[in-house]
C-alpha cells in the first residue's frame, strides 16, 4: 500500500519525501500545485508519483487514495493570508480530503497541525483558528489518526524562523511584547524523522502529540543569541514594544488594506503565548534533537570578520 502526501512541495513536505524514500518501501503519491513553477523532486525514483492539483480538486487525486493505506496531510495556508483563505484551505480542504479518504478506504490519517492551537489567546490568529477546527474534523472522521503539533520549526527556508532572524539582525533588537514567552524550536530534519518514525511504527490510534526541540528559551534570549551569531557581538540594546501599541495599529491597517505588512496582528500571538510542547511522551525516543545553537549556526550567516 502507498502513502499519500499532501503539501509535498512545501518546506517540510519535500524533506519528508526524501526521508520516506529512505525509510519506507512504500510508493509515495505526492500532491503538489500544478504549473511550471511547481516543485518537482530532485531525484527520480520509481516510488515517487507526482499528482498535480490542490485539496479542492478531488477528482485529481481521489483515484490515487484507493491505492493508499495512509495519508500524511501537510498542505496548509500560512503567513499573511486572509481569514477566508485560511478557512477554505486549512479547514474545508482538510474536511474534503477526509471525506475522500473514507470513500477510498484509507484507514490512517496523519495531520500536521501547530502548537499555536494551544495558545490561550488566538484572537484574529486565523491560521491557528483554522488548524484548531481542522483538528476537530480529524477527530470526528472515524479514521485512525495521529495529530502532530510542532512548535516553531527551524531550518533554512522556514518562514517563521527566518522572520525572527530578520529581527535579530538589527543593531538594536526590536521585540514585540515583553520578550518573556517561551519557545521550543524543533529542527525540520528532526521533525521529518519524527513523522517517518511514526509511519514506520504504524501505531495509529486516536492521539494528539506535541513535538518540540531539546531546549526551551525566551523570545528575547533567542533573538539575542541569533544576533550574536550574526554580528559577533551583543546587540546595542533591546527595545520591547508593548503589544497594546502594536495590536490596534495593525488591526486598523489590516481592516483597511489587508495583511500586507511583514507581520500580521494574528501572528503577534506568538509573542504573548508560550509555544512549547507540554508532553512529548513516547515521541522523545524518535527524536535526535538538534540544539538551538546548532539551529542558529546553520541558518544565521555571520557578517563580521572572524579573527584568525
Amino acid at each position: 500500500m502507498g502513502i499519500f502526501l499532501t503539501g509535498a512541495g512545501g518546506f517540510v513536505g519535500k524533506r519528508l519525501v526524501t526521508q520516506l524514500i529512505q525509510d519506507t518501501p512504500d510508493t509515495l503519491y505526492c500532491l503538489i500545485r500544478s504549473g511550471k513553477s511547481a516543485w518537482r523532486p530532485s531525484i527520480e525514483h520509481p516510488r515517487i508519483i507526482i499528482v498535480e492539483g490542490n485539496l479542492s480538486d478531488t477528482e485529481a487525486y481521489s483515484g490515487y487514495l484507493a491505492q493508499c493505506q495512509t495519508v500524511v496531510h501537510l498542505a496548509a495556508v500560512t503567513g499573511k493570508a486572509g481569514p477566508q483563505e485560511f478557512m477554505q484551505v486549512n479547514l474545508h480542504g482538510t474536511s474534503s480530503i477526509l471525506q475522500q479518504c473514507k470513500a477510498a478506504g484509507v484507514t490512517q490519517f496523519l495531520f500536521v497541525s501547530t502548537i499555536a492551537v494551544t495558545f490561550v489567546d488566538k484572537l484574529r490568529y486565523y491560521y491557528a483558528q483554522s488548524k484548531e477546527q481542522a483538528e476537530q474534523c480529524v477527530r470526528e472522521s472515524g479514521l485512525q489518526y495521529v495529530i502532530i503539533r510542532p512548535t516553531l520549526i527551524a531550518g533554512r527556508g522556514a518562514k517563521a524562523w527566518e522572520g525572527l532572524l530578520k529581527l535579530a539582525r538589527l543593531p538594536v533588537l526590536l521585540v514585540p511584547g515583553d520578550g518573556t514567552p517561551k519557545l521550543q524550536p524543533i529542527h525540520v530534519d528532526d521533525f521529518v524523522r519524527l513523522i517517518s518514525g511514526i509511519l514506520s511504527q504504524k501505531s495509529f490510534g486516536q492521539q494528539t502529540i506535541e513535538a518540540g526541540g531539546s531546549e526551551i528559551i525566551s523570545i528575547s534570549d533567542l533573538l539575542t543569541r541569533m544576533h550574536i551569531q550574526y554580528s559577533g557581538r551583543k546587540p546595542v540594546g533591546i527595545v520591547r514594544i508593548p503589544l497594546r501599541w502594536i495590536v490596534p495599529l495593525l488591526t486598523l491597517i489590516e481592516t483597511i488594506i489587508g495583511p500586507v505588512l511583514p507581520i500580521t496582528v494574528g501572528q503577534l500571538a506568538s509573542f504573548k503565548n508560550d509555544g512549547i510542547a507540554k508532553d512529548v511522551g513516547r515521541i522523545g525516543k524518535l527524536l535526535n534533537r538538534k540544539t538551538i545553537d546548532q539551529m542558529i549556526l546553520e541558518t544565521c550567516e555571520r557578517t563580521h570578520a572572524v579573527a584568525r
